[in-house]
């Protein structure tokens, strides 16, 4: 019997078989993605024993519609994983990352299966394939060479290993740096120490404080907190707490990703030289317009020394502005660069940042942004409030291109404590 949660995303009545945020429950993902990973592996078997001759058609366009249930669970799970989780989100991310490693592995690694993709690949001039189809084998040949169908078992089963331990690894990052962000805040209550700060970013931290039950006004290390704290806050010791506790979100304390960020490098480069690539830069940039570390490297070299020349003259030109104008006599620190600067360019062009503020309303950023995707693209919005969303803070927008429906536009500006 299918899952619950499977039936409900594909037999969504919403408009466009929106994903209906509201009758899912978190704790439903992991049975429901276990199964839809047996029905993919299921489909998959009946590819394999398919005894008409290999086609495009029951092989490789098969294998495409194989996991329609498997691709629309995780598609939502991650989405909500990063955007709105929840403890239990948190607690299955792991366990789903390695079953789909697991899943990904047994497809990629099928001997049987790639024989007929390889079968199909190698007589593809002959077949009578179209632009998008001669694309799409393409690429499924090539996905399964640079993920191991062409290892031996040995290397086979070093792979699986490989990929087991970087499927836990890859939540438990996430998880981390969602909690090291969410560990932090800075509570004043003090009017004296939020000399400089605009009234938008003290409206801000008092509402961040009564929503924490807090005196006074409380900062984060969320962006829209973050950012105005360090340009106008007066305060230099203050300034120094929130840079410092920013640099070292989940490299220190309980939850350091330290240790795991070393973990992950020694898995990803193990993992390149087992698929015969001297690193996993090489295995990555394969498929990028780069092609090769030293390329990236030779664009690095190419702008190190203008950027480094016109760094060096900026940091000078901002110090004479300091001692010249503002008469202090400071050894510039990073907590400071952004403060000075804001200074600095009001000293120059007589404008702040803040006083752009009335000129950009949320409303008015989210036309500008949208009228810019019909000048480039020729896309068109048009919010609809019947498509459910996974937060109060989230709209949905329908995306057309002339006439035809493209897709669904979620957008969910701003932070929240349970949101990477």
């Amino acid at each position: 019997m299918t899952h619950s949660l499977l039936k409900t995303l594909a037999q969504s009545q919403n408009p466009h078989q929106s994903t209906p945020f509201g009758d899912l429950r978190s704790e439903d993902f992991e049975p429901a993605i276990t199964q839809a990973i047996g029905l993919a592996k299921k489909a998959i078997d009946e590819i394999k024993s398919n005894e008409a001759p290999v086609s495009f058609l029951n092989t490789i366009e098969a294998l495409e519609y194989s996991s329609l249930d498997l691709d629309r669970a995780t598609t939502v799970f991650f989405n909500l994983f990063s955007a709105n989780t929840d403890e239990v989100l948190q607690a299955a991310a792991g366990p789903i990352s390695q079953s789909l490693a697991e899943y990904s592995n047994d497809i990629q690694l099928d001997e049987k299966l790639f024989a007929r993709i390889k079968e199909l690949y190698e007589k593809r001039e002959s077949l009578e394939l179209n632009k998008e189809q001669r694309k799409l084998l393409k690429d499924t040949y090539m996905s399964f060479v640079r993920n191991g169908a062409l290892l031996d078992p040995e290397q086979k089963e070093k792979l699986r290993e490989v990929d087991q331990k970087l499927a836990q690894a890859g939540p438990e990052f996430g998880n981390n740096l969602l909690k090291a962000t969410n560990a932090f805040s800075l509570n004043i209550t003090e009017e004296q120490q939020l000399l400089g700060l605009p009234e938008s970013a003290k409206d801000a931290a008092r509402e961040e404080a009564e929503k924490r039950e807090q005196q006074g006004w409380t900062f984060t290390l969320h962006a829209p907190s973050f950012l105005p704290f360090m340009k106008y806050a007066e305060n230099r010791e203050l300034r120094q707490k929130m840079w410092m506790a920013y640099s070292q979100k989940a490299f220190v304390g309980e939850h350091s990703n330290k240790e795991l960020c070393s973990q992950i490098a020694k898995l990803r480069n193990e993992r390149a030289q087992i698929l015969g690539y001297s690193t996993h830069a090489h295995f990555v940039l394969e498929k990028r317009m780069a092609k090769t570390p030293e390329q990236v490297m030779g664009f690095l070299e190419d702008i190190k020394g203008p950027s480094l020349k016109a760094a060096k003259k900026e940091m000078e030109d901002l110090k004479n502005y300091i001692q010249a104008e503002l008469k202090e006599d400071i050894d510039l620190q990073p907590w400071d660069f952004s403060y000075y600067s804001e200074k600095y360019k009001k000293h120059l062009f007589q404008l702040s940042e803040e006083e752009l503020r009335p000129f950009f309303p949320l409303e008015a950023v989210k036309e500008g942004i949208f009228v810019h995707g019909e000048k480039l693209y020729g896309l068109s919005f048009k919010a609809n409030k019947d498509i459910p969303v996974y937060n109060d803070e989230v709209e949905a927008f329908e995306v057309h291109r002339g006439e035809d429906f493209i897709g669904l536009l979620y957008l969910d500006i701003f932070p929240r404590d349970n949101k990477r």
